[in-house]
């Protein structure tokens, strides 16, 4: 949400000046932009506190093709490592988006196997995968969500509810229509 016009350094000093107490980055590929998330982060005092894994939607763990697995894979493996070179505890994971081509089921499996197979690394690096379920058509009550976590009974693998990504909803069932 900060402003790209500004550098990754004035964008820390700018959630410094309006009392953020960290903030989430997207994914890095390139080394030297960790560096200088990094050097900005201490630099400021604004902890990165999450790592939002910029590969799930394009390249999802539920999806049938193999390439694609094998990319969504390889984008949360750079986010788990982002994660920890920046001290930051968490990355936040979509874990499965249903389409048209990807049914329910085949969503709930296949992101299971993959993300059971992210967990090793996770406990090597310290990090926590966290799962958020957004616009996604998956996990579709807060019992479905609950269990799908628990049931990896891992404490590597936990929920993340982002209230910003529900405004919309508030709003519809509060908002002026209802007057």
């Amino acid at each position: 949400m900060l402003p790209d016009s500004l550098s990754i350094d004035e964008r820390f000093a700018l959630a410094l000046r309006i009392g953020l107490a960290g903030v989430e980055i997207p994914t890095q590929e390139n080394t030297g932009m960790v560096a200088e998330f990094k050097a900005a982060s201490k630099k400021n005092g604004v902890p990165v506190h999450s790592i939002m894994n910029s590969s799930h939607w394009k390249f999802p763990l539920s999806s049938s093709d193999p390439a694609t697995v094998k990319t969504g894979m390889q984008g949360m493996e750079t986010s788990l490592r982002n994660a920890h070179e920046l001290g930051a505890t968490t990355v936040l994971l979509v874990p499965a988006v249903v389409t048209a081509e990807t049914s329910y089921r085949d969503a709930y499996e296949r992101s299971r196997i993959h993300i059971r197979e992210l967990l090793p690394l996770a406990k090597e690096l310290n990090v926590v995968i966290a799962i958020e379920n957004v616009w996604n058509k998956f996990l579709l009550s807060p019992l479905e969500f609950a269990r799908y976590v628990d049931d990896f009974n891992n404490p590597f693998l936990k929920a993340y509810f982002d209230v910003g990504n529900i405004a919309l909803y508030v709003f519809h069932m509060t908002g002026s229509e209802r007057s």
